[in-house]
């Protein structure tokens, strides 16, 4: 694993902490009892601060669809709304066994728990000045319906109670198609709504092809 020293202000201090580079081939999978133990130490933290967390992605699918831990998930994945407050609180994240490896503010921010296991906390922003503004909010690089995230409920998970969105079915439909109940390989999901995702896919292939011309001239150049 690689690490380096990175410091952010917060309340007004440096704090500095190790940042982490984290991929999808650098994890282990996570058990049922080691997820549960993060879950419950982050209820803990964040409840002493008056901050909500709600499962998702990949956590929600399984609390619903498996009924607990999908099958090689290798870590926890929650969202926040109130990033202020929760980005204050660090410092006692961190002095409480929730270690910051990773911080993208308006993004998320991933946390090492004592036992060695990850959670990351996915933000909730508004979109601004685009023509999804009105129906959607932006959680990570994802533009979602703004319901999502209106109304909560509490789910039974791993033997204990935990927030999600109301109507996780619907919520997971959004997230990975009309066939969530069956079980897929890769992470090749929308995610989002239909004409977002088709921007966004749209977008992606220009700057794919942008990057090509580039990367070709500097080839040419350098003969």
């Amino acid at each position: 694993m690689d690490y380096k020293k990175s410091t952010v202000i917060i309340n007004g201090h440096p704090f500095e902490y190790e940042e982490e580079q984290l991929s999808l081939d650098t994890g282990k999978p996570i058990s049922e009892e080691d997820a549960l133990y993060v879950l419950k130490l982050t209820k803990q933290l964040l409840n002493t601060k008056g901050i909500n967390f709600y499962l998702y992605w990949g956590t929600l699918l399984g609390a619903v669809r498996e009924k607990g831990i999908i099958k090689g998930d290798e870590d926890v994945d929650v969202y926040i709304d109130e990033e202020e407050k929760f980005f204050s609180a660090i410092p006692y994240f961190y002095e409480n066994g929730l270690k910051i490896i990773r911080i993208r503010p308006h993004y998320y921010y991933s946390f090492r728990a004592p036992n060695g296991y990850y959670i990351d906390f996915y933000v909730v922003c508004p979109l601004r000045y685009s023509p999804w503004a009105w129906t959607c909010k932006r959680i990570n690089h994802y533009y979602q319906p703004k319901w999502i995230f209106e109304e909560h409920e509490e789910i039974d998970f791993l033997g204990e109670k935990f927030l999600c969105p109301k109507n996780p079915e619907k919520v997971l439909e959004v997230l990975y198609g009309p066939s969530w109940r069956v079980p897929m390989k890769g992470h090749h999901f929308p995610s989002e709504v239909k004409s977002a995702h088709i921007y966004h896919t749209i977008i992606a292939y220009v700057k794919r092809i942008i990057h090509y011309d580039q990367l070709k001239k500097m080839i040419n150049n350098s003969k």
